[in-house]
């Protein structure tokens, strides 16, 4: 697992790229270990309750394979919901811990990353809508411990446009990526040792219809045996401070380790 020191010195150089021009904002991601104590085993299905239980506005999410390593998660963030042609979607970013709302209320530099999601989430529908409605100002929207800025998206799709292409316009957004998508994708593939796996990936259901629902697997654990992995990400923009984003993400790790269930 990275180190805390040299996570400091990678938002350093992220940030620094974000100061002179190259990026407006990048996604740095991180995992924690998790062991669990000896003699123990991670309790797949009684995690996943825990998770629901702890996280009751979240979608709740576990893959198992052939093996028993399971990847679950209890993600705030919602991708695309598709009715007919009525899609639903959302801005989601910025963190701060539940009991401090206020504070993520008045960071600037959180409401520059919400409207350059917002910004780039419209402009990626702008083809496959005809009209895209977009809320005024975000609002404050908690996800178990913790508490984001939230602008809700709506679209009226075009005929024939499918979830499938919406899930290719958006993903990923700058609250998952960075901004502008291309630049900030090419300095993580030059930067980033981490492989992610699924952390990050869309998740969710398509109906025969077309219809459905896809979420982004954040705020995951990937759970094998007595060993588990906590994923977590910070946006990092021009000002941010390394130690912050830090704590940003200890608090989001924090927020499904404590979910954890031996047995």
């Amino acid at each position: 697992m990275e180190p805390r020191r040299a996570w400091r010195a990678r938002v350093g150089e992220a940030e620094a790229a974000c100061r002179d021009g190259r990026l407006n904002k990048v996604v740095l991601a991180r995992a924690a270990a998790f062991p669990a104590p000896p003699g123990r085993a991670y309790d797949v299905p009684a995690t996943v309750a825990r998770l629901r239980a702890a996280h009751p506005d979240a979608y709740v999410y576990a893959f198992v394979d052939g093996d028993g390593c399971a990847f679950v998660g209890a993600t705030p963030e919602v991708l695309a919901r598709l009715e007919g042609r009525r899609l639903r979607t959302h801005a989601l970013a910025g963190t701060a811990p539940g009991d401090r709302p206020q504070a993520l209320w008045s960071s600037a530099k959180d409401h520059r990353e919400q409207a350059w999601v917002v910004e780039a989430m419209c402009s990626a529908l702008g083809p496959l809508a005809d009209r895209v409605v977009v809320a005024p100002t975000p609002r404050l929207r908690r996800a178990g411990p913790l508490v984001h800025l939230e602008t809700p998206i709506e679209a009226a799709l075009r005929p024939g446009v499918t979830l499938a292409q919406v899930i290719d316009a958006l993903h990923p957004t700058p609250a998952l990526g960075g901004h502008p998508r291309a630049a900030a994708r090419a300095w993580l593939d030059a930067t980033e040792r981490l492989e992610r796996g699924a952390y990050g990936g869309p998740i969710g259901w398509v109906g025969g219809g077309g219809d459905g629902l896809v979420a982004v697997a954040i705020r995951g654990m990937l759970l094998d045996g007595p060993r588990a992995w906590g994923f977590a990400g910070a946006g990092v923009v021009a000002g941010s401070d390394p130690e912050a984003e830090w704590r940003e993400t200890t608090w989001k790790l924090d927020a499904v380790r404590s979910c954890l269930v031996t047995r």
